[in-house]
């Protein structure tokens, strides 16, 4: 049996447009993420995917959500898992990254 895996990011989210450090911070995808996740999910139907592994987080969710309707996999099938969770980027989570770096205190996480 020959297995394939398709392994994306999630579609753009406000944190992105607004060059946040996301982390583990919720953030909804943009109108632009949307239409991303649309055509992931129609460049994946080329391929055959009929299993789904997503992280946890609002953003990674949204996506595989839409991709997976695209495939026609019902979203209850999507299978969520907290290790996919993007790092914690504790104290700076949910900050500028122009405002992290200028303090002196960003070591490049």
């Amino acid at each position: 049996m020959r297995v394939r895996a398709l392994v994306a990011r999630h579609a753009e989210c406000v944190a992105n447009v607004d060059k946040r450090f996301a982390g583990n911070e919720p953030s909804m995808l943009t109108d632009l993420g949307w239409r991303q996740a649309r055509s992931l999910g129609r460049v994946a139907g080329r391929f055959g995917v009929d299993t789904m592994y997503t992280s946890t987080l609002t953003r990674a969710s949204m996506t595989a959500g839409i991709i997976a309707w695209d495939l026609g996999i019902v979203q209850e099938e999507v299978v969520q898992l907290e290790e996919l969770r993007e790092r914690n980027y504790g104290p700076f989570s949910g900050q500028k990254i122009s405002d992290v770096i200028g303090t002196g205190s960003f070591n490049g996480i």
